[in-house]
């Protein structure tokens, strides 16, 4: 359920939010007119409605941000069991999520690649890095479309999107970029469900043939899901006070090397 902000006069009559501004005074906040400035009260978050004037036109927000990023803003904000506050902050957030996704796709050359950049140690480092981030991210929103957890799938699709920020393509070897390929390829699926035209622009974009919609789910190797360091707590007298990294894995004798504390009695650091 999709549910706004009331706004009414002093008599009682309801104003719909397109008539309204809000404005902090102090640390209160207010609404007020936009055509006359009259102060207005900002009553309780509703289930939309006609008679209370909290609804907002559906076409007045296509036109503003796109089909695709109000679709994203609904199903980014809570769990479908749980009732969605619309808000003009959280349209527009998703909607330059969108135009991200965008620029990130048309930052990406065409194959083949040839020599651009780094292609050292460096190079195979960051693919090996978007690499492992793009099976997690598959892993992740598989995971949590299963579970009707959109909220949270879409949560890792900004997560993996800073990522791929991070490790650019401008510049970048032939094997960055292959990673990089890979990585579009998969995001461009899995954001169909949530995102479809967008999708479908970006698999053009990326040189696919046919609908991504109808393009397989990709899969994910598990390995490359793993962590490989673990974090460990560092406790002094059973409070925490750091922490320490450790290779990830079974053996669990070299992990004790790392564990670390101290002894209640003595105050003293032993292994």
């Amino acid at each position: 359920m999709v549910t706004h902000e009331t706004y009414r006069r002093q008599s009682g009559e309801w104003i719909e939010p397109k008539d309204i501004e809000l404005y902090n005074e102090g640390r209160t906040r207010r609404a007020r007119l936009i055509s006359t400035g009259e102060p207005l009260m900002v009553g309780d978050v509703e289930k939309m409605s006609k008679s209370k004037k909290n609804t907002v036109a559906p076409e007045e927000i296509f036109e503003a941000y796109g089909v695709d990023a109000a679709r994203l803003f609904v199903l980014s904000d809570s769990p479908p069991e749980r009732d969605t506050q619309w808000s003009n902050a959280g349209v527009e957030g998703a909607w330059r999520f969108v135009n991200r996704v965008w620029a990130e796709v048309e930052s990406q050359p065409p194959e083949p690649y040839g020599v651009t950049g780094d292609d050292g140690a460096g190079d195979e480092a960051a693919a090996q890095a978007v690499r492992r981030g793009s099976h997690r991210l598959v892993k992740a929103m598989t995971e949590a479309i299963e579970g009707f957890r959109f909220n949270s799938g879409i949560a890792r699709l900004y997560e993996f999107l800073n990522l791929m920020k991070e490790h650019k393509a401008q510049g970048a070897g032939p094997a960055l970029l292959a990673a990089r390929a890979e990585a579009l390829s998969a995001f461009a699926r899995l954001i169909a469900p949530f995102t479809p035209h967008l999708a479908e622009e970006c698999w053009a974009r990326l040189g696919k043939t046919g609908l991504v919609v109808e393009a397989p789910w990709p899969n994910f190797d598990s390995a490359l899901t793993e962590d490989l360091v673990v974090i460990l707590p560092v406790q002094v007298n059973g409070k925490r006070r750091g922490e320490i990294q450790a290779p990830a894995g079974p053996n669990r004798p070299m992990w004790k090397k790392w564990c670390l504390t101290i002894p209640r009695s003595q105050g003293a650091w032993r292994d």
